[in-house]
């Protein structure tokens, strides 16, 4: 793999694409649309960051990752820490630069609070059981914040912020029973390995029937319009109960990688429900 190529695996591609649609799409619910500069703004910053919290965090996850994913840029050789440091110091300066041209308070979000946030969960809470889960999905939730302040109307990111921070914290403890391996080698402290696979598994499967009871709320509450509903249902309660379900009935081999990968991809069937809700 050539020097190039490790860094943009280093970036972690499929995030980052997660990362650029969160921003369209959050543009997509206001009328008028945002204008380009601004969007684009959004899209440096947040792509930016993320990047550099992944660098961040493979600097610290060097030693489990050789267990748990032993190709990665770090610890395959590819990359050294020095250039991994580098990467990390480059693209939280592009995405805090890009920040300051939206304003003073997206400033502060992505320079206070955003970027030191990333630093201290892969430094210090990430092996802390559910410590490191909540602070991952309050930034992932915060995401949708920013782009709505710099869009005018900080409104319109609270339901999708919302909706983000439960998907991602329930698909941050799937991954934490996905990595037990590698985890328990290094002597981390992640929720599974604290209380055990089991409680876990039946503490992620109520996140998760928590998650579909509360969907229908923003149409409860008038927020949206019963097109909302209509997709939300169907698109993503449907699948989030089949996970509860799945995660309760006793097996030999849970298919931890899976379900996370669908948890990251149905967040989006969850945008699209209330893109409809907000324009039909």
């Amino acid at each position: 793999m050539s020097r190039l190529r490790a860094y943009f695996v280093l970036g972690r591609p499929i995030n980052l694409l997660l990362s650029t649609l969160t921003v369209l799409i959050t543009a997509s619910f206001f009328v008028p649309f945002p204008r380009w500069e601004m969007i684009l703004s959004a899209l440096l910053t947040v792509v930016m960051l993320n990047a550099g919290g992944n660098a961040v965090n493979d600097l610290y996850d060097e030693a489990i990752d050789r267990i748990n994913r032993p190709r990665r840029p770090l610890p395959s050789g590819q990359l050294s820490r020095k250039n991994v440091r580098h990467y990390a110091i480059v693209t939280f300066i592009i995405g805090n630069v890009s920040a300051l041209y939206a304003g003073w308070m997206p400033f502060v979000i992505a320079a206070l609070i955003s970027t030191p946030l990333m630093i201290v969960y892969s430094a210090r809470f990430k092996r802390k059981p559910l410590k490191g889960n909540l602070i991952i999905a309050f930034i992932l939730g915060l995401a949708f914040i920013f782009c709505s302040l710099v869009f005018g109307n900080i409104k319109l990111g609270i339901t999708p912020a919302v909706l983000a921070f439960f998907y991602t914290l329930i698909r941050e403890i799937i991954k934490d029973l996905e990595d037990m391996k590698g985890d328990h080698a290094e002597g981390a402290q992640t929720l599974p390995l604290r209380i055990g696979e089991r409680k876990t598994r039946q503490m992620t499967s109520l996140l998760l029937l928590f998650l579909v009871l509360v969907l229908p709320f923003p149409v409860t509450f008038s927020f949206y319009s019963n097109a909302y509903l209509m997709l939300v249902l169907p698109l993503v309660g449907l699948p989030l109960a089949a996970m509860a379900v799945y995660l309760l009935i006793p097996r030999e081999n849970f298919q931890y990688g899976f379900l996370s990968q669908v948890l990251k991809i149905d967040m989006f069937a969850g945008l699209a429900a209330i893109f409809a809700g907000i324009h039909f």
